[in-house]
Order: C-alpha cells, then structure tokens, then sequence
C-alpha cells in the first residue's frame, strides 16, 4: 500500500496535519466490502472527478465530507492512485469464501484454485470464455456454479476422513450434470458478488498461464482462443500415470497441469 500525506480542514478552519492514509494499489488490497462498492466502477471508460472522488472514499473508507477537507492538490494525488479501480481489477485470494441464496450454501474455491479439479477448471473457464465473447450472462452464472457449490455433509466429511480421502475441500464434488440445477439460484445473486467472483477467476486464471507457460503458452492471457483441453485430457490419459480419462478428469488442477508441463518439455527435448 501507498501512505500519502494529506492536510484537511475542521471545523471551518484549515488545520495542518499529518494522517497516514492506506491507499490500496490493487483489488488484492481491498476488503470484501470495498469489493462490493467498487464493482459498480470497474472498466468504467473516462469518470469524472465526482467518480473519481467516490472511488478514493471507498479506498480509504472515510465519509465524502471528510475527503472534501483535504486540500486539493492532495485530493487529486489521490485520484491518480486510486485509477487502477476503472480497469481490469482482479485477484487471486478468496474474498467471498461463501453465500447463501434461496436458503442454499454456497462455498468458493481456494484462492488461485489450489483445491479445485482439472474438469472443474476446463468448464469454468469454457463459461468464463463464453461469457467474454458473447456477453450473455447465462454463462456468468455457470461460471460460478462450477466454481461454487453446496458443503458436503457431515455424513460425507466423516466417510473422507475415515477413508484418508479427505482433501480439504468442503465443497461437494464437482458434477457437470449439477451445474444446471445450482444455476437457478445463482441467477439470483447480487450482480456485485456476480463481478468479484468474475474477476477473482480471471486473476486465478493469469496466475495458472504464468505457472505453467509451457500448457498455455507465453502470449498474453486473455479469453480470444480456447485451450485444447480435450486433447490435453486425451494425452494425460494416454501417459497413464494419472489413470483413465475419467481419473485425469477429477485430479487436482496443479497436479494434472505439472504432469503435462513435463510431458511437453520432454517432448520438445526429442524434436
């Protein structure tokens, strides 16, 4: 975080003072509750000085009147700190770790997607890439449905631990077929939580690209092409060590990507 100094008047008169001020510099930065205000500015093209001012509120957390006692010089320092809020804000770290909708529970995901599994992750991000082209907010919703689902029981969490199955994850296992029916509800989430949930994949998503650049390839990450899952399935289920194509399916992300990062690197060596 940035500190400024800044002066502000009371009580009518101008008073010099100097108060540490914690500018967050990124989205990471922010409390959920600051999230939840700021989704309303993101990618917001050309704000004015108004905006700007409610943004630099929201960031320090202090009432508009008070902000209007720092001297101006000052007030537009702090607009120009607080600029990356008007474009693409994301984060890895599990701001919303559940919500509650229509009397269900859903819990999120770890942060950079650490607990979720590779067809988990090859369907969130065919929604999320969908949702980028098209803008239909049909694929938003099964966007998070993928990624947030209801708590197993406890009868479940006893069997996984019994077992030694038990992987830290309270979610229920990941099933396509289940993401329609936990959809409907989702339809009903707030838009603000529907926007950090966007944007806390899209930074999980970067952070995957920039661990495993040999699967995803150097270029910029964005959504404008598709990733050949299918084939990357194909060829983790044919190397074997993860198993049939359904075990590759369910293997932890991490895992099944460093497996085929080494396959693609000892593949480049015999060429």
């Amino acid at each position: 975080m940035v500190e400024v100094k800044i002066r502000y008047r009371v009580g009518g008169f101008l008073w010099y003072k100097n108060l540490a001020v914690a500018m967050p510099q990124s989205a990471s930065e922010c409390s959920l509750e600051q999230l939840k205000l700021l989704t309303m500015y993101w990618m917001r093209e050309k704000p004015g000085y108004d905006t700007k001012l409610r943004v630099v509120a929201i960031l320090l957390d202090i009432k508009m009147r008070l902000l209007l006692r720092v001297d101006l010089e000052n007030r537009y320092r702090l607009c120009e700190l607080s600029a990356w809020v008007f474009d693409l804000p994301c984060f890895t770290e599990k701001k919303l770790c559940e919500f509650k909708i229509a009397g269900k529970v859903f819990k999120g995901p770890e942060e950079c997607l650490f607990n979720s599994s590779f067809i988990e992750f090859v369907h969130a991000d065919e929604n999320m890439f969908n949702f980028a082209s098209t803008g239909n907010v049909a694929y938003r919703d099964q966007l998070i449905a993928t990624l947030y689902r209801p708590p197993k029981s406890k009868k479940q969490l006893l069997a996984e631990h019994n077992s030694g199955k038990y992987n830290g994850d309270l979610r229920r296992p990941y099933n396509y077929f289940m993401t329609e029916v936990y959809t409907k509800p989702i339809e009903k989430l707030p838009e603000s939580y529907k926007q950090i949930i966007c944007m806390f994949y899209y930074g999980c998503k970067k952070y995957i690209v920039e661990q495993f650049q040999e699967v995803f390839g150097s270029g910029e990450n964005s959504f404008d092409t598709e990733n050949p899952y299918a084939i990357a399935q194909k060829i983790l289920a044919k190397e074997g060590s993860l198993g049939d194509l359904e075990k590759v399916q369910n293997e932890n992300l991490y895992n099944a990507l460093s497996l085929l990062s080494d396959l693609i690197k000892q593949s480049k060596k015999h060429e």
